[in-house]
This record gives C-alpha cells, sequence and structure tokens, in this order.
C-alpha cells in the first residue's frame, strides 16, 4: 500500500518520498530550495539548515549539528573534519610536492630557508597585522628570516593552495619589485596556486580562484590573461618588471 506522507503541507506519496531528495545535513527532503557549495551538488542543504548553523570555514556549507568548533573560534562540518590537517607532520609530504612542482614545473627557485608552521586563525592575523579578511596562510618576512604560516584544520586542496600561494610570496621577495601592486603581488600568488591546483588534479576548485571581484580573483584573471597571450615566460616578466 502506497500511503500518503505528509511532509510540511505538501503531502508526497511513500514512493515519491522516497525517491525525493534530502538534505545533507537533516536529512529532511529538500522540497523547495536548497543551496549546494564549491560546485558540489551530491551535498544539498535546506534553507533552514543554511540559516541555522555556522558555516564551515573550508568549505562553506552549514555546519550542522555534528559539526566542530576549533580552538580559534572556526567551524567544519563533519565532512571537512574527517579529512582536514591538524599536525605539522602530516602537512609534510603535501608541504613537499608543492615545493617540488614550484621549483620544478614552474622554475621557481627561493634561496632562503624559510620556517614552515601550522598555527591557528589568532596567531595569523596577528602577525598580518593590517590584513583584513579570512586569512588562510601568510608569508612573513622580518630581515633575512622567511617564515610561512599556514592554518591548521585544512583540507589537502586547501593546503595545496595556500602553500603555493605563499612560497610564491616568498619567491617574490626575491624576485620582484617591492612597489609591486596589491593585485600583481596577490595575482601572481593566486596564478601559481592555480597552476598547481590543476597539476594536482582540482581543476574544478582552480576554477574557483577566478570568481569574485577582490584583488586575488581581479589578479589572477590579468595573470591568465597574459599568459594566454605571451605564455608562462610572460607572466614572469610582468612581474620581475622586465621591459623586453
Amino acid at each position: 500500500m502506497n500511503e500518503a506522507i505528509k511532509i510540511g503541507d505538501i503531502v508526497l506519496c511513500q514512493r515519491c518520498a522516497e525517491k525525493t531528495e534530502r538534505c545533507h545535513c537533516c536529512g529532511e527532503p529538500l522540497l523547495s530550495n536548497y543551496t549546494f557549495f564549491e560546485g558540489n551538488q551530491a551535498a544539498k542543504y535546506c534553507d533552514k539548515c543554511t540559516a541555522r548553523y555556522p558555516r564551515c570555514e573550508d568549505c562553506g556549507a552549514p555546519s550542522g549539528p555534528y559539526g566542530t568548533k576549533l580552538d580559534d573560534g572556526r567551524y567544519l562540518c563533519p565532512d571537512c573534519r574527517r579529512i582536514a590537517y591538524f599536525e605539522p607532520g602530516m602537512v609534510t609530504s603535501i608541504k613537499q610536492k608543492v615545493q617540488s612542482f614550484i621549483n620544478y614545473n614552474m622554475g621557481m627557485t627561493i634561496n632562503h630557508q624559510f620556517d614552515f608552521s601550522l598555527k591557528g586563525q589568532d596567531f595569523i592575523k596577528r602577525k598580518a597585522k593590517d590584513i583584513h579578511g579570512d586569512i588562510n596562510g601568510l608569508f612573513y618576512r622580518r630581515g633575512d628570516d622567511f617564515s610561512i604560516y599556514v592554518l591548521y584544520g585544512l583540507r589537502e586542496k586547501d593546503l595545496i593552495r595556500v602553500i603555493a600561494h605563499e612560497i610564491s610570496h616568498a619567491w617574490q621577495a626575491e624576485n620582484c619589485p617591492k612597489d609591486m601592486s596589491l593585485e600583481d603581488q596577490e595575482g601572481f600568488a593566486q596564478w601559481v596556486a592555480y597552476k598547481a591546483l590543476k597539476y594536482f588534479n582540482n581543476d574544478d576548485f582552480a576554477a574557483l580562484l577566478t570568481h569574485g571581484d577582490d584583488a586575488y580573483a581581479r589578479g589572477l584573471s590579468m595573470m591568465l590573461d597574459i599568459e594566454s597571450k605571451g605564455g608562462p615566460k610572460a607572466v614572469f616578466d610582468a612581474v620581475r618588471g622586465d621591459k623586453q
């Protein structure tokens, strides 16, 4: 017998109710509006959960009733918490493969040694001083001492993006004019991160870097335009200030 099931003001037969997509967070049927994040249509969220729960800092989705609040106040949803990295030793292999990509595939050599560490959001924001917004990593220079700080609790694809971005700033410190515009600085670093993500088979995530209207996205679009006309060498020439 196919009994009728009432969900809110909507009545469905049992067969249709079973076929209806459900909210990835609360499990209730999705009968009207829903939202998905990072292009992942396999995980859809109802309006109620989207409004009710703090957003996951990694994917942007509702953290849900089983989300984790980290020591620095960030929230992670269960899916991201399960694959996030929290210990420096866990990140070593990712850092090494990103460094290798930058050295050998991008031809970018950094002469300075740099310290690398995972830190909380509060620490990075204190070091960043005048930089506002969500900061997932930071290249910090004090004289000839180079340091790179990266947030703990990121997924592998986030780490690839952030590590590539910050190492690029270290390269800029050795190779580029000090009076670079913000769009040139951040655009080049995002360009290297974009290249790294695509190299490590995160094409969809790389494409997300082009979205938005901040200095990062505008700068990346500018670098991609330069590359489309003159190849990677043209990008390096542009950020070095070469007139050739």
